[in-house]
């Protein structure tokens, strides 16, 4: 088996090709600076072929030989200041200036690598294994990570529907639900980076990596270690137009977590617009960036949307400053745009090489001429300097402290002329000027500002009770653009029992009643149901009960009983809960015809909120505070800069409420002597800063209003329509038309001659096309030719947002936008490694074969062994032994009996002889004096001990064994080492729009289809 330098992957010995990536053995590296396939690094780290390249170093697909696993290696090599001769392991550093720049960024490489390595843990950040150096240069050995940078799946998605591709800067765009993951991945990674001072400085598509198992990984940390302080081409690295805020185009820019908020800004943008945001320094001139919902994304909340703005804000003070900031304004649906507009100066498609050298002090010269070549600057800008007038600067969107000193730098007074709700400009910021921007102004002149209060919260007021007239002057006091009311009467006695009629008694918004403070925007459709004509017997009469200290629901329970009607005419503020009876028109007692209308003014509770009052003028305020209760302490100063007259402050904030005991304080300008003010010019001002007015339309009642035609008898439409039967002065009964169906109810009325006007409602408890209510009600006496409103139903309302209900696909009240669904499972891959001493295991692949290590030796033997491949063999040689033995003999001369020889009895006599004794061979010498020994003739005799003259001593060397050769050994055996991939159990699932790509950790369980319907 061997290993593919292209993958990593291992195949059988006998191919040429890899069978996984199509990898060419043998295939040299690309450029000559690069590390051939093959090289060996800290002696356990196999360098396969290059994965990616950039300005400051080259990242290879490796091995870890000792882990068994895939890695990226990334080798630092700078090309500016260094190259590799082909065939060589170290690099060439270039001399001099570069060869600092070289060691500074290497120190730089080095340090941030290790700092690092602790984020292992993290999910969002590629793991950092190993830093070490080698070569000449460094290296870092990170995780290998197999999918797609974000760039890519951009690309391939954009390509599929044969849409513009991204050479000109549009992508296919991603579901908001995927782009908004992608990013709080992105966050929760650099907010951890960010705790060590780690900034990354190069967020960009191409630097988010999607891995196979959808996992969002940030990579290249390279602009944040290889920025040097001196200047070098390579800084242009550092800039990715669209994604690079302006600080990073100035070498010593002030960059922080704010400058990866802003890069992670737009690469959001990129992922839901499909566009690349304007360069950083272009929107200095003319700020072309649009809200995604302009440019008709769909589905992105709008608190979502504003944070997303503020992070992209140009300047880093007005930016949103950390990753924390960020998440809270992404998961705050108080969050509020803090819209800043940039002054105008057009500096157009700037080179990046000149963007960059603006932002330096050492370039100023240089671009200041080549603007002036350029005609980005002109000549006569240059020489207004020095006339008696000046350009007025531009200050929409500058809070309000930097327009004055903008303002009053150039040589002229600012008047705060109007005070105007807007969510796109920040609260204190410039909603408009006059003059505007580059208009000549003699010193000392004035420039009339509006200022932003932001956008106050519009809330739904209790409508209940209110004639519909009073009820929709409310409503169109709240000032929303395109607001809509319908009002529609009911018959229904057990909503209006107790109202007066055309009071409302019930607000409605999409179909469900809407409490008071719901907060309503532009555009909504408000209902509002009104009690139609009384049915009670105008000859009887009836007696007034007490409301007073009841709530308004209660009394109107109350007055149907007692047969009496009730008309909430205004509220006052009090320490009573809010809607509690305070006082009636009509006292308690007095007797009353039978459906007599009583009048309320009932509890509005104790807090007032405060409206917007600075900026107008004292005479309008005062009229609309009397009208709400509020207890008013006015005082007087001097001002430049607001019109005599005027509101300078109030001491209770817009939006905010105070306690109807309170007192409100407001100060009124009194002008100053010193400036002149032009009324004309803060009316102007007024003029092009007008409040949006309200669309309001109510259902036609007047005569006038009804289109006259002949009486016909048409076919069932949902389009409201009338009829027109002349009217004259005879009198005829209203039919009974409730519960019949359309056809038939026209059918009725025509031939009542009487004109109708129908409208339609969404009502499940009546069938479809039948009529719901009428009005005049059944039996009432009218005149020929008199409208009778018909509310018609439409039947059974389809649900609201995405549903699996088909039932109402082919409906005529709705337009039907169906999508498929995916059901997506997934599970997590894990890789297990083993080893084992069989050469075979089931369910296991086979990567890698080592011997293990020898055994203890075994005992020395005789018994011949021999080597192996598995065993290792040791000898030693035994040589020959020996022993000594001593023997003992005397010899002895006897003749005649003559003389004592010995202590021995001697068989012989008379005879001259010599005798002789041996003891015999013996392993010991002799030791013992007096021991008998037998001879060598029979018999014993004493020996006398050594050294005695009766004996002598004789010895001789005797072979005890040969000599021979002794063995031992010692064995191993070979260990199989095994991976194979673990798979974890499916997971639940999840809906997805998108159709996912099948693999071994991601299926599609299930399909469906949903349906959204949209009124007509």
């Amino acid at each position: 088996m061997k290993f593919c330098m292209g993958c990593m992957e291992q195949y059988e010995d006998e191919f040429d090709v890899c069978p996984h990536c199509g990898y060419i053995e043998g295939t040299p590296a690309e450029e000559s600076y690069y590390m051939e396939p093959g090289s060996i690094l800290n002696k356990h780290y196999i360098v396969g072929k290059v994965i990616g390249t950039g300005g400051f170093g080259t990242t290879y697909i490796g091995w870890d030989y000792e882990l068994g696993r895939k890695v990226a290696i990334k080798e630092y090599l700078p090309k500016e200041f260094s190259t590799r001769v082909k065939g060589m392991q170290d690099i060439t550093i270039y001399p001099g200036e570069k060869e600092e720049q070289f060691q500074s960024g290497i120190e730089k490489f080095i340090e941030e690598a290790r700092r690092l390595v602790k984020f292992k843990t993290v999910p969002g950040i590629v793991k950092f294994y190993n830093c070490f150096e080698e070569n000449k240069t460094a290296y870092i050995i990170m995780e290998y990570l197999e999918g797609q940078t974000l760039k890519e799946i951009l690309q391939d998605n954009h390509e599929e529907d044969g849409s513009q591709s991204s050479v000109n800067n549009t992508y296919k765009v991603l579901p908001y639900k995927e782009a908004r993951h992608i990013m709080d991945c992105l966050l929760d990674a650099l907010e951890e980076v960010h705790k060590e001072g780690i900034i990354h400085r190069d967020i960009a598509p191409d630097n988010v990596f999607i891995t196979k198992d959808g996992q969002v990984k940030l990579i290249d940390f390279g602009a944040s270690r290889f920025a040097t302080t001196r200047h070098s081409r390579s800084l242009t690295v550092l800039i990715k137009e669209g994604y690079a805020p302006q600080e990073q185009y100035r070498s010593r820019g002030d960059q922080g977590p704010w400058t990866d908020v802003y890069s992670v800004a737009a690469t959001f943008y990129t992922m839901v617009t499909g566009q690349i945001l304007q360069d950083a320094m272009e929107r200095e001139g003319k700020d072309l960036v649009k809200r995604p919902s302009k440019l008709g994304v769909k589905g992105i909340p709008r608190h979502v949307e504003n944070a997303i703005m503020n992070a992209l804000n140009r300047k880093v003070e007005d930016r949103t400053q950390n990753c924390e900031e960020f998440k809270r304004q992404l998961s705050d649906e108080n969050t509020k745009w803090n819209f800043i507009r940039q002054r105008k100066i057009d500096i157009g498609r700037w080179p990046l090489w000149l963007k960059i050298t603006s932002g330096t002090g050492a370039a100023a010269v240089t671009t200041f001429l080549v603007l002036l070549l350029t005609g980005v600057i002109s000549f006569s800008g240059i020489m207004s300097v020095f006339a008696k007038k000046s350009e007025v600067p531009y200050v929409v969107g500058d809070t309000q402290q930097v327009a004055e000193e903008a303002i009053e730098e150039a040589g002229f007074n600012c008047v705060y002329a109007n005070y105007v709700e807007d969510e796109e400009i920040a609260k204190d910021c410039i909603y408009n000027q006059i003059p505007g921007a580059n208009v000549e102004l003699a010193q000392g002149e004035i420039v009339y500002l509006s200022i932003s209060c932001g956008s106050l919260k519009k809330e739904m007021p209790n409508l209940e009770g209110y004639n519909a007239e009073v009820a929709q002057g409310k409503l169109s006091s709240l000032n929303l653009e395109g607001l809509q009311v319908e009002v529609v009467p009911v018959t229904d006695t057990k909503i209006s029992a107790g109202a007066a009629p055309n009071t409302v008694v019930r607000q409605l918004l999409a179909g469900n009643e809407v409490a008071e403070g719901t907060e309503v925007n532009d555009g909504m459709v408000i209902t509002l149901e009104v009690a139609s004509e009384s049915s009670f017997d105008v000859s009887k009469t009836a007696n007034t009960p007490n409301f007073v200290g009841a709530s308004f629901d209660d009394a109107k329970l109350t007055a149907y009983d007692n047969k009496v009607q009730l008309t909430k005419i205004g509220e006052k503020y009090s320490d009573q809960p809010k809607d509690v009876v305070l006082e009636q028109s009509v006292p308690e007692g007095q007797q009353v015809t039978q459906g007599e209308n009583v009048n309320l003014t009932v509890s509005a509770g104790s807090e007032i909120p405060i409206g917007l009052y600075q900026g107008k003028k004292k005479a309008d305020v005062i009229s609309q505070l009397e009208t709400l209760g509020i207890n008013i302490e006015w005082s007087e100063e001097e001002s430049k800069k607001v019109p005599a007259g005027r509101i300078i402050s109030q001491s209770v904030e817009p939006g905010q409420t105070m306690n109807y005991k309170e007192t409100l304080k407001l100060v009124v300008s009194k002008g100053s002597s010193d400036i002149d003010i032009d009324e004309d010019k803060v009316n102007e001002i007024i003029k092009a800063t007008p409040a949006p007015a309200p669309k309001v339309t109510v259902p036609p009642k007047k005569k006038q209003d009804v289109k006259k035609s002949k009486t016909t008898q048409p076919k069932a439409t949902k389009n409201p329509t009338s009829t027109a039967v002349p009217k004259t002065e005879n009198k005829v009964s209203v039919p009974d038309v409730t519960g019949k169906t359309e056809t038939d109810a026209i059918a009725s009325l025509s031939n009542g001659k009487l004109n109708y006007t129908r409208t339609y409602k969404f009502d499940k408890t009546v069938k479809e096309y039948d009529v719901i209510s009428q009005s005049p009600s059944a039996g009432a006496s009218v005149t020929e030719g008199t409208e009778v409103t018909i509310v018609v139903s439409k039947g059974k309302e389809a649900p609201s947002g995405w549903t699996e209900d088909a039932s109402f696909k082919d409906s005529e009240w709705y337009t039907c936008e169906p999508k498929e669904q995916y059901l997506k499972q997934t599970r997590t891959a894990k890789e297990e490694t083993t080893t084992s001493s069989n050469s075979n295991l089931d369910g296991w692949t086979k990567y890698d074969t080592k011997w293990s290590a020898y055994g203890s030796w075994s005992g020395w033997s005789r018994n011949a062994v021999s080597s192996s491949e598995s065993r290792e063999v040791d000898t030693r040689n035994i040589p020959a032994t020996y022993k000594t033995q001593y023997n003992y003999s005397r010899w002895a001369s006897k003749s005649n009996n003559t003389g004592n020889v010995g202590p021995f009895e001697a068989a012989w006599s008379g005879v001259y002889c010599k005798y002789y004794f041996e003891r015999g061979w013996s392993d010991s010498p002799l030791e013992v004096t007096g021991k008998q020994y037998s001879n060598r003739l029979g018999g014993y005799f004493n020996m006398y001990g050594p050294g005695s003259n009766w004996f002598n001593e004789t010895t001789r060397s005797v072979e005890v064994s040969s000599a021979y050769t002794e063995y031992r050994y010692r064995d191993r055996s070979r260990i199989y080492y095994y991976k194979r991939t673990v798979y974890g159990s499916w997971s639940d699932g999840e809906w997805v729009d998108d159709k996912p790509k099948e693999t071994t950790t991601c299926r599609i369980k299930s399909e469906r289809t949903l349906y959204k319907y949209t009124a007509k």
